[in-house]
């Protein structure tokens, strides 16, 4: 019940988990902000097999991809997956990720994500330090 809550609606969702729900005017869907994070992945050597099944720019999605980028740094010692990273948390992901998290603390449904909210807020916290903002 939670979930459906903080995620899902179907009246108001406590903590919408797309990027476009915060950055786009009106939170549009499947505008501007998806399109960056769909030529990001692209950048990336990401593509799409057919019809996505879900928007690009959910939460899942955008920190999987994070993780992507940081594990190909580590694998092959390029350089490039480091700036990757680097631009799709400055241009993008830190814009959202402290909003979304708070808004999932907020609505205080659940220990569990309580405590996920409290872990994303540390994530954002560090990707600032390791990877730099552009908030001085």
């Amino acid at each position: 019940m939670a979930y459906a809550k903080l995620f899902l609606g179907p009246f108001e969702i406590q903590a919408p988990p797309y990027a476009s729900m915060y950055l786009e005017p009106e939170g549009r869907l499947m505008g501007e902000v998806s399109r960056y994070v769909i030529d990001a992945f692209s950048e990336a050597g990401l593509t799409q097999r057919s019809e996505p099944r879900e928007i690009p720019d959910h939460i899942c999605h955008e920190l999987e991809f994070m993780y992507f980028l940081a594990f190909q740094e580590v694998a092959t010692g390029d350089a490039v997956w480091a700036e990757r990273q680097q631009r799709f948390w400055r241009e993008h992901l830190r814009h959202w990720l402290v909003p979304f998290a708070t808004r999932m603390s907020d609505a205080d449904l659940h220990p569990f994500y309580g405590e996920l909210a409290r872990l994303t807020l540390d994530f954002a916290r560090t990707e600032n330090e390791i990877l730099g903002s552009d908030d001085h």
